[in-house]
């Protein structure tokens, strides 16, 4: 699923965020240098959420969030379990 979150005065989104349940991961990471990378700088974030489903029928989520460097490579600058809830209640 694809998010685009486009300010008035531009035409291309800032803020991307994917969500993946069937896609795979390496497939959202396909997805994030490709926004990132090819978007010629004007994508400045992107947001993963990759949801996963295990073999005991409980879910769990990870959030990443991603800019490029200074040399213009993608770097994960923050991730977080999102779902369970983590123990001490904060995100």
């Amino acid at each position: 699923m694809n998010k685009w979150s486009i300010p008035r005065s531009s035409k291309t989104a800032r803020v991307t965020v994917e969500v993946g349940w069937s896609e795979s991961y390496n497939d959202l990471h396909g997805d994030m240098n490709r926004l990132l990378i090819g978007g010629n700088g004007d994508i400045k974030i992107v947001i993963l959420v990759k949801w996963t489903k295990h073999a005991n029928q409980t879910v769990s989520g990870i959030l990443e969030l991603y800019r490029l460097d200074p040399q213009g490579m993608p770097r994960l600058c923050r991730t977080e379990i999102i779902f369970p809830m983590p123990s001490d209640g904060k995100l």
